[in-house]
């Protein structure tokens, strides 16, 4: 099974593989709460990444909630690829750590969405395109 993880300090967990990521594209500036890039570490560097390509499916996506008291969220939810949204329920109370698992990843654009809402009302969400690229680089003779 293959892992790919937004949070920061996220281990890869037995029976699964880190997969490598060929490309992304990044963004710094946020439009306040409204759609704000995914913070992630690669290769040792921070980066806000609002794409990326990858060439295996993910079969694990690991994150963080990044909320002082992730219990106390009045809304916690994902859509996948622009299906009805779903609430996380798997966060960890102390850490905000989640995992969305099995996600079916098509050849192509793949949309990971999720928003949040606060205990007082502050909303937010991220989008990530996650691009499959299965397919061996074409290889053009003149």
């Amino acid at each position: 099974m293959e892992a790919l993880a937004f949070s920061v300090g996220a281990p890869v967990p037995s029976g699964y593989n880190s997969i490598k990521v060929r490309g992304i594209t990044e963004n710094r500036g946020a439009n306040g709460a409204v759609n704000l890039p995914v913070p992630m570490t690669l290769n040792g560097e921070r980066k806000y990444v609002t794409q990326m390509t990858v060439t295996k499916p993910p079969q694990r996506v690991a994150g963080k909630l990044n909320y002082l008291v992730p219990t106390l969220m009045k809304k916690f939810e994902y859509s996948f690829n622009f299906a009805a949204w779903k609430p996380i329920e798997k966060v960890d109370p102390e850490t905000g750590e989640f995992v969305l698992e099995n996600l079916p990843f098509a050849e192509g654009q793949n949309m990971i969405a999720v928003r949040a809402e606060n205990a007082v009302g502050i909303k937010s969400h991220q989008l990530l395109k996650v691009v499959l690229n299965t397919i061996k680089e074409p290889c053009f003779y003149v």
